[in-house]
This record gives structure tokens, C-alpha cells and sequence, in this order.
């Protein structure tokens, strides 16, 4: 938002500059920043032709969160401004933060109610933005980190949009008092365990005293990070489109290590992101470099971290969402009438003339599901001699972490088919026999890089 006094018109001139939209979303705390926003979006509704909503977050985190609930409805209800409650019913996991996990709560409610074109505004200010700097380079944050809160950026199918964030919150609170304005004050800010409160209250003040200009500083070196950040971005682009091929989600290990480390570390923040996984740490780039890149080709080596798994296959580099407990010793009893769900999507069978398993060996459509724990082998109706599972699965590159999560067929102990690949000669059905088919949803994800059956 270009600077200008803060008031209505300002907030006007700076929502013409952005996307149309039938919907502006406030994010509405009722504290005074959100307070002050809403005041002026208000202010100038007749202008822009748009349905404005409220939406409020009760993290339930306070003993007076209630009660701020229902003051934030009696304003919305004064303004005649539809208003929406969302009730965080989680609480905080031990361990983590109690401010990054209302952080990603909150955010994770908006994504899901923000629909096609829909803007919402957030009252993030000056001073948030500085807050927010330092506490990413306490951090260690690269330029990512540190260009902070973008001004717009892609929220679902919509936008999330800080339009405050070049007034401080000494601007904001004159405009409060101007205008006689009623908010909330949550006594959690006011806890300097929180680190952006001891930031807030204890460590910017002085500063500021030192620095009067501090935020203003801090904001546009800010700008200048985003700027790099972007650069970094391009190039990432760039790289990954020689890298990936025409799969984004596989890297070729061959021409990754053709880029220098700096690049490598870049395009594998930028490829995570892209496929919406969250973002390693440093030490975990760097087991991504030692473990993962510059293995052997044989190895099969995994870096992982909370949402995240990263794997190689032979020359391929694969980011994968951490696999479900799986028990490859467990026994199941499948009625190949009806669907069954297993750790790797579903198993079904149809009915039809040859080219499955033998309707009549199927003693009440009744087989063993079994996964593989090691020496199986089966004898293809093709083929001559019988081939261990292990071959088999090496000679058509199904990848090693799914190999223990493929459903095998028995029939009295006897290993009938590999579902979705073989079927074992014995068990065959020719042409015109009445047979079960196979169908199973696993089947596609478990095959490396131009590896299939």
C-alpha cells in the first residue's frame, strides 16, 4: 500500500490495484489493528462494489476467549457485517510453540474458507513486519525468511492481503482514537515468554530509542530480501525445468549435481514449495546434499522431517508425504466380491473371461492378502522358470519403499498373484475361463522413473 495518510481513501486507492474480487474477508482479532481495518473497509463499501465478511479465529487460548468472540459479533452486528466464528477445538502439541501453532491453526482456517477470487485483509503493520524480521534472523533465516510478510500472496484460490503494513502501530492507534473506536486488548501480549512479545515490549523500545527510524529500516530491508528472494526464485524456475523433466515431482540426480551447491540447496527449497511440502532446516539440506545426492547409486537413503520424506532411486530424487505404520507380517482375508482398502490405496476384482486368477480356485471368492517379507517368488504364465519377488520388482524399478506395501494373493499357502502385476502360472486363467480381474488404485505410484509394467 502506497504511503499515504491513513484513512479511507488511502485503503481505496490501494484495493484498485488489486485483483477484482465479490468478496473482501476481514480478519478481525478485535484488537485494535483489525479493529481499524475493519473501520475502514466499512467506511468505503458503497465504493467498491464488493460483499464484505468477517471472520474471526478463537483459538480458544485465553479465559477470556469467549467473551472476545462474542464482542467482535456485537460490533460486525452494529456494522450490519455478516460474521463468521471459527473455533480451534486442537490444542498446542507439547513441544511446539504455542505461537507458530496458532499461527498455523489460523492460517489453515482461512485456507479454508477462502473460495475462488476472494481477498482476504489482514491489519499486519510496520511494526509487525519488523517483529517478524528479527525473529527470523534469531532464526538464521536466509533471504526467504527475512523479506518476511509478503504485501499479497496466493492464499487457496484466493489472496491474503496486508494492506497496513507500511503504517506503524502508532499511526493506527491515532486513527483509533480519532474515530472513537472500542477493541479488545488480549492479555497474552502482554506475556514476554512469547518471543515476539519480548521482542515487542522489551527489545525494540530501546531500539527505537537508539534508532528512531528502526521499523522503517527493518521494513525496507525487508523489501530488499523479497527482491532477492525473487531473484532466487527465477532461478530456481529455471533449474528446475532442466532438472525435473517433465515430471516436477522427480529430480535427476545426474544433472543435479551438475549445478553447484548453492543452486542445489535453492532448487530443492523451491521444488518442496512447489509441491506444497514444508521447508528443511539447514541441517537437513545438508543430509539432503551428503545422504541423499551424493549417494550411491545402489543405496536407497531417506532424509525426512515432520510432513516430509526425501528418497533416491537409482538416478531419480522423489519428495514423498511420510508413509502410514504398515505391518508387512499381517494376514488378511479378502472376499475378492467386495473392495478392500490397504496402506496403498484399494484392492478390487471383476469378473471376466480369461486373463485373471481362476474363478473355480477361489473357494468362496475367498483369498490371503500378505505383503512381502522376503523370499516369495512365483512363476509367470510367460515365462519358464520361477522368479524371486526381489528380481521382479528390481528388473521393472518398482521403488524399494513400496515393495513391503504391495498386496500378494494367496491361495492354500500358495502365492497366487502380485496384485495389479503377476499372476502366478498355476492360478492363470486362459482365454474363455471364467476369472477374477484385478484392480488396484496402488498400482501407479509404486514404479521409479520411466519404470512400468
Amino acid at each position: 500500500m502506497t504511503k499515504n495518510n491513513l484513512c479511507p481513501q488511502s485503503l481505496l486507492d490501494y484495493l484498485q490495484t488489486l485483483p477484482e474480487t465479490d468478496l473482501y474477508w476481514i480478519g478481525y482479532s478485535g484488537g485494535v489493528d483489525s479493529h481499524v481495518l475493519l473501520h475502514l473497509l466499512i467506511s468505503i463499501r458503497n465504493e467498491i462494489n464488493s460483499t464484505v465478511s468477517v471472520v474471526h479465529i478463537n483459538h480458544g487460548i485465553s479465559q477470556n476467549s469467549d467473551r472476545w468472540s462474542e464482542h467482535c459479533k456485537q460490533v460486525c452486528d452494529h456494522l450490519d457485517v455478516t460474521f463468521q466464528c471459527i473455533k480451534i477445538d486442537t490444542e498446542c502439541p507439547d513441544g511446539e510453540s504455542l505461537e507458530n501453532w496458532a499461527r498455523q491453526q489460523r492460517y489453515a482456517a482461512f485456507s479454508g474458507l477462502i473460495d475462488q477470487d476472494d481477498i482476504l485483509l489482514t491489519a499486519h503493520n510496520r511494526d509487525d513486519q519488523a517483529e517478524t524480521v528479527l525473529l527470523q534472523l534469531l532464526r538464521g533465516s536466509g533471504p526467504r525468511g527475512l523479506s518476511a510478510m509478503p504485501g499479497v500472496k496466493r492464499i487457496n484460490k484466493g489472496w491474503l492481503v496486508r494492506p497496513l503494513l507500511n503504517y506503524s502501530r502508532k499511526e493506527i492507534l491515532d486513527y483509533a482514537s480519532n474515530h472513537n473506536l472500542k477493541w479488545i486488548h488480549d492479555e497474552t501480549n502482554d506475556d514476554i515468554n512469547y518471543d515476539r512479545n519480548y521482542l515487542r515490549q522489551v527489545v525494540i523500545p530501546d531500539l527505537i530509542d537508539r534508532w528512531p527510524s528502526f521499523s522503517q529500516v527493518v521494513s525496507r530491508s525487508a523489501r530488499h530480501q523479497s527482491e532477492i528472494s525473487q531473484i532466487l526464485e527465477e532461478i530456481a524456475a529455471f533449474d528446475l525445468e532442466h532438472v525435473s523433466g517433465n515430471d516436477v515431482k522427480e529430480l535427476d540426480i545426474r544433472i543435479l549435481k551438475t549445478l553447484s551447491e548453492t543452486r542445489i540447496k535453492n532448487l530443492i527449497v523451491y521444488w518442496l514449495k512447489r509441491q506444497n511440502f514444508p521447508a528443511p532446516d539447514s541441517n537437513h539440506l545438508k543430509h539432503i546434499l551428503i545422504d541423499v545426492v551424493n549417494s550411491s547409486l545402489d543405496s536407497s537413503p531417506c532424509v525426512k522431517w515432520p510432513g516430509t520424506e526425501i528418497r533416491r532411486y537409482k538416478n531419480t530424487m522423489y519428495a514423498l508425504e511420510p508413509q502410514p505404520h504398515h505391518d508387512p507380517g499381517q494376514r488378511l482375508k479378502w472376499d475378492m466380491a467386495k473392495p478392500i482398502e490397504l496402506t496403498l490405496g484399494v484392492l478390487e476384482a471383476n469378473k471376466q473371461k480369461g486373463g485373471g486368477i481362476m474363478v473355480e480356485l477361489c473357494k468362496d471368492n475367498l483369498v490371503e492378502v500378505r505383503f512381502r517379507t522376503g523370499g516369495e517368488c512365483i512363476r509367470l504364465a510367460n515365462r519358464k522358470h520361477t522368479h524371486e519377488l526381489k528380481k521382479l520388482f528390481q528388473e521393472h524399478g518398482v521403488l524399494p519403499w513400496y515393495r513391503d506395501r504391495i498386496p500378494l494373493l494367496y491361495i492354500e499357502n500358495k502365492l497366487a498373484a502380485v496384485a495389479g502385476l503377476w499372476i502366478d502360472k498355476e492360478f492363470f486363467a486362459d482365454k474363455g475361463v471364467e476369472s477374477w480381474q484385478m484392480i488396484w488404485t496402488g498400482k501407479d505410484k509404486i514404479f521409479g522413473k520411466d519404470q512400468n509394467l
